[in-house]
Formats: structure tokens, sequence, C-alpha cells
């Protein structure tokens, strides 16, 4: 699929955002319906490079049946905390149509 380059994403950039929020929702399929567990995650490297997410799941916690089998996905989402668009902000603090950092 094309993606223009506005929306590609940026690799490092992706990666720091997520190793600075460290909170995320983790995702996988068991053959029948999604399952998912919001939870906090650290990310160390493999010796080729590849990021991996460490967390914790409790014993009773679905996603541990799927450990190891199926495949994972991480979503951390978040806005940047020092930089928000209009209307996020305090009004007054802000210009319409204006990025700024806000206090």
């Amino acid at each position: 699929m094309y993606t223009p380059q506005p929306f590609k994403p940026d690799r490092a950039a992706s990666l720091a955002f997520a190793e600075a929020r460290g909170f995320g929702l983790a995702c996988a399929w068991d053959g029948g319906k999604p399952i998912a567990s919001a939870l906090p995650f650290y990310l160390t490297y493999a010796a080729d490079g590849t990021p991996r997410a460490l967390f914790h799941v409790a014993r009773h916690n679905p996603l541990v049946k799927l450990a190891g089998g199926v495949p994972w996905l991480l979503a951390v989402t978040g806005a940047t905390p020092m930089f928000r668009r209009t209307g996020t902000c305090h009004p007054i603090r802000c210009r319409p149509g204006s990025i700024r950092r806000c206090i």
C-alpha cells in the first residue's frame, strides 16, 4: 500500500514515543475474538536490534494462554505532553490555529 510521505511513521521516533510512555494495550487473537490488556511495559532490544516489549501479566489473564503461540500487537497512545493543538489548551493562552507550548 502506498503511504504518502507525511503519514509514514519514523521508526526511531515511534520507538522513542513508546519508550517514553511505558504504558500500552497488548492485543492478541485467540482464534475467535481479540484479547487485550492495558499494561505497563519497557522496551529492550535483541542482539540484532529487534525491539522487544517486556511486561508482566497476572496468571489468570487470558493473554497468558496465547504467549508464544500467536503474534501480538502493542498499541501505545497519548499526546506529546509539551505541544498541543489549540482547543486542548487553556483558550486564553493559545491563539487560534497555533501550535504552542501549553503550561
